[in-house]
């Protein structure tokens, strides 16, 4: 990413997405959170900003509009131009933008996906360590620990396919394909008290935005911040090497 501080990358989206949107208007904190996960993945504020402007020019063309009150509106658009940006960048050496010192920063350099699967393998293998050490009480977590090694095992496996033949993108459907194994093993492990506590939290922060968003936003949002929370909660890593710490 261009060398913009923090506060910037969120206040040049903010003031984009004012100013198409063409009515005072502060954006929740959902937004921000959304604004800062494409920071952490590096996201260009180039890209979030041409892909804010492509969805309220197509919304120009709509006979009946809702107004456009959140930036998830514009989500899918960013994924969309960031995954045709991602295209353009495989095979090159300077892969990525420059990094502070000028020098080409490659993100999905092998070292940095090393130690990226590598902290995410020690940190599962604590929460396995938990997990053992409550089995006799809990077959739930007895489960779970099971299955998070056999996650770990195949993290294994997929950084040392990576470290033989280097294809980010095809280790990134690898490790998406873990998480889900991972989030499902959380959910069956989660009892009905703590899940519906954790819905209940995620609901109360999307109140503000319930109606403003439509079913499919806010149910996808739903889904994502509840997970989020129980990955949280067992202390469990992301895999997705959009969550590398570069």
């Amino acid at each position: 990413m261009t060398e913009l501080n923090e506060f910037s990358y969120f206040t040049e989206i903010e003031e984009t997405f004012i100013r198409l949107r063409e009515k005072s208007f502060l954006i929740g904190p959902l937004d921000w959170a959304l604004i800062e996960s494409w920071k952490e993945r590096g996201i260009p504020l180039r890209i979030v900003e041409r892909s804010i402007e492509n969805v309220f020019e197509a919304h120009k063309s709509k006979v009946r509009r809702r107004a456009i009150n959140s930036l998830r509106y514009c989500q899918s658009e960013v994924e969309a131009q960031y995954s045709e940006w991602l295209e353009t960048q495989v095979g090159r050496n300077d892969f990525g933008e420059p990094s502070k010192d000028g020098t080409p920063n490659n993100p999905f350099a092998k070292d940095a996906v090393a130690a990226h699967l590598e902290s995410a393998e020690g940190k599962l293998s604590l929460v396995v360590l938990e997990c053992a050490a409550q089995r006799s009480e809990s077959p739930a977590m007895e489960a779970l620990g099971n299955k998070l090694g056999y996650a770990i095992g195949l993290i294994r496996a997929a950084r040392a396919e990576f470290e033989e033949t280097p294809d980010p993108r095809k280790l990134e459907e690898g490790l998406t394909t873990i998480e889900t194994l991972i989030d499902t093993a959380i959910m069956d492990a989660t009892g009905p008290k703590e899940i519906a506590k954790a819905r209940e939290a995620v609901e109360e922060a999307m109140a503000p935005y319930a109606r403003q968003m439509p079913a499919e936003s806010y149910n996808q949002t739903f889904d994502t911040l509840l997970t989020k929370r129980l990955r949280e909660m067992f202390g469990v890593p992301r895999l997705s090497l959009f969550h590398m710490k570069n």
